[in-house]
């Protein structure tokens, strides 16, 4: 998020990562993040790396998803976030096919070639090169293997009762804003604008075979 004030920042700085923050968005987007899962259609037994899995929100949907033969690796790289989703799932039937650790993203503690599924969500934001991030985690991919990003794009947004030609300028100077954000002292980002281009480049630079997309309600 570029501001010079940020909010619900985590122990590394790192805005709207506050454990408090993401458990209570995490809930109020429920609905639709059940369905997300539902519609990436997961084979059981799969095994399923969430890349950036903070406190862990996500896994009780993903081992749904992939039933009790299969396993999950949470990676992140906050040992707050971490040490929260271990208390999480203490307890839960999941907890014998979870396991976290702690790494950076561009070198998942995996062997290569090992992974049916890698899923990162609301992760590109924090990344300085998130396309370069992303096609780094190919490599971990079994043949065949997808990598499922969720993340808001802020250029598909549209508002309503706004002029469109009005709305179109706002996005292009978002998008050049982003562009610049760098040049201009800032760390952090609050959206991943041109989504589809960019993950279109996963494709034509690192050799990703097709990509997929789908959208839902913010």
């Amino acid at each position: 998020m570029a501001v010079n004030d940020p909010l619900h920042v985590n122990e590394s700085g790192l805005p709207l990562n506050a454990i408090e923050w993401l458990e209570t968005h995490h809930r109020s987007k429920a609905p639709e993040r059940e369905q997300m899962i539902r519609d990436i259609h997961f084979k059981h037994g799969s095994y399923v790396v969430d890349a950036g899995c903070g406190p862990g929100l996500w896994t009780p949907l993903l081992a749904r998803a992939i039933g009790y033969r299969g396993r999950i690796l949470g990676v992140d790289i906050s040992p707050e976030a971490l040490v929260t989703a271990y208390r999480r799932m203490h307890g839960k039937r999941y907890e014998r096919i979870v396991k976290y650790k702690r790494s950076m993203l561009e070198q998942l503690p995996v062997p290569s070639g090992s992974v049916d599924l890698i899923f990162s969500a609301n992760v590109s934001q924090y990344l300085p090169e998130p396309v370069t991030t992303f096609a780094a985690m190919g490599r971990n991919l079994v043949p065949g293997g997808r990598l499922v990003i969720k993340d808001i794009d802020f250029g598909t947004m549209r508002f309503h009762n706004i002029d469109s030609g009005l709305q179109a300028r706002v996005f292009q100077a978002r998008e050049r804003w982003e562009q610049l954000r760098v040049d201009a002292g800032f760390s952090f980002e609050d959206s991943w604008v041109g989504f589809k281009r960019k993950a279109t480049a996963l494709c034509d630079i690192f050799h990703f075979l097709k990509i997929f997309v789908s959208t839902y309600k913010a």
